[in-house]
């Protein structure tokens, strides 16, 4: 006789469990996330089972985790997937001709002066396009 599943077993997701989602500051190491006092002000939001998605405020990564217990003051959660989200070392740091790239909060990215760390121009919306600009702006200079 094969095994079937009992009615009681099914449910819509949305009844078993909770999707939520964090934004970390890039201040907030991403290994973390698996320290269960990592946790203490907000464990009570979630119970085995959920889902979170992850990413940081400059959006590099997205990351999903599965919860496998929690309680008040922690969670336990495992890595289900990460995916960095830019390309060829996006994340800034490189310094051209005194400029460099950084994320920069509510200037989002922006292309800031070494020197003096003030923004030449800022308000990309990603690494890739803040590199961009650096890059046209690095060949008018030079012309």
């Amino acid at each position: 006789m094969r095994l079937q599943l009992h009615a009681s077993t099914y449910a819509l997701a949305e009844y078993r469990h909770t999707d939520h989602s964090i934004t970390l500051p890039l201040s907030f190491p991403y290994d973390q996330l698996f320290e269960r006092d990592a946790w203490a002000h907000i464990g009570s939001k979630f119970k085995a089972g959920d889902i979170i998605h992850v990413r940081d405020e400059a959006h590099t990564f997205y990351a999903r985790l599965y919860v496998r217990a929690a309680d008040r003051l922690w969670v336990d959660a495992v890595e289900i997937e990460k995916h960095s989200l830019t390309a060829h070392s996006a994340s800034g740091g490189a310094v051209s001709n005194g400029l460099k790239v950084e994320w920069r909060g509510k200037a989002k990215w922006s292309v800031v002066r070494e020197s003096d760390n003030e923004r030449v121009k800022d308000g990309f919306p990603t690494a890739e396009d803040a590199k961009s600009w650096l890059d046209q702006h690095n060949q008018k200079v030079a012309a």
